[in-house]
């Protein structure tokens, strides 16, 4: 299964930088491409292509949810 999905974080909402969060898609059995990243003071933002199991792919966003982001 294919996924595009934009994702957004607060800085101030999480314990490391952004990319930290996003990379660790290794942990879930999935590919990430990141389509588009617009790194801002506070506000980072994200469109990113994700590509295996449609399960892993919900772990993998539940996971990001979870430690601070949006999902759009």
């Amino acid at each position: 299964m294919k996924r595009i999905v934009k994702v957004s974080s607060w800085e101030f909402r999480l314990t490391y930088a952004s990319g930290h969060y996003i990379h660790n898609y290794d942990d879930y059995n999935i590919e990430c491409d990141i389509i588009n990243r617009n790194l801002g003071i506070l506000h980072d933002t994200y469109v990113l292509k994700l590509e295996g199991k449609a399960e892993n792919i919900q772990l993998y966003l539940d996971y990001l949810k979870c430690s601070g982001f949006k999902i759009h």
